[in-house]
This record gives C-alpha cells, sequence and structure tokens, in this order.
C-alpha cells in the first residue's frame, strides 16, 4: 500500500532492532515505530531538524505481544521519496 508520514529524527534503540519513529501516517495511524533499514535512515533528519514529510510502499502486519494482536505496524518499506508541501502566500 502507498503511504505518506512524516520521518522524525527519534530513534527507540532497542537490543533486537533500532527503531525510528514515522507520525500522521495517511490512512494508517497516527504514529509507528518502524525499523530503521539504512535505506529509511537516509530519510531521517538529523538533530532537531524538523520532521520530513515522504512518501513510500509498505505492508501492514499485526503487532502481537504474548501471542496476542494488540496493534498494527509497518514493514517491508519501499521507494521512499520525500514530498514537496506547497508553498503558501498570504
Amino acid at each position: 500500500m502507498q503511504f505518506t508520514a512524516y520521518i522524525t529524527g527519534n530513534r527507540r534503540d532497542i537490543s533486537s532492532q533500532p527503531k525510528i519513529l514515522l507520525t500522521h501516517i495517511s490512512n494508517f495511524r497516527d504514529h509507528c515505530w518502524v525499523v530503521a533499514t539504512d535505506h529509511l535512515s537516509d530519510f531521517q533528519p538529523h538533530g532537531h531538524h524538523k520532521p520530513k514529510l515522504v512518501s513510500f510502499t509498505a505492508d501492514i502486519i499485526p503487532y502481537r505481544k504474548q501471542g496476542v494482536t494488540i496493534s498494527t505496524t509497518l514493514t517491508n518499506i519501499q521507494g521512499i521519496h520525500y514530498v514537496r508541501t506547497p508553498i503558501t502566500t498570504t
């Protein structure tokens, strides 16, 4: 499926796999922690820079804890590119 979201500079270092925070994900959820692949990390803002709007394709999978589905998450993120936001004038 195709999504747009803001990629933030936030990282969660989990012993199994580091995660990156995506927010305001179109037609999905308010936020989602996803595996920090090398390709996804290339788009991540550094330091205190503003989140960047990106578009990508991904698969939705259930997130399970102790065998019980508690939510969904994104995986297999591909085709990432920046989305230009229109300049507004007053």
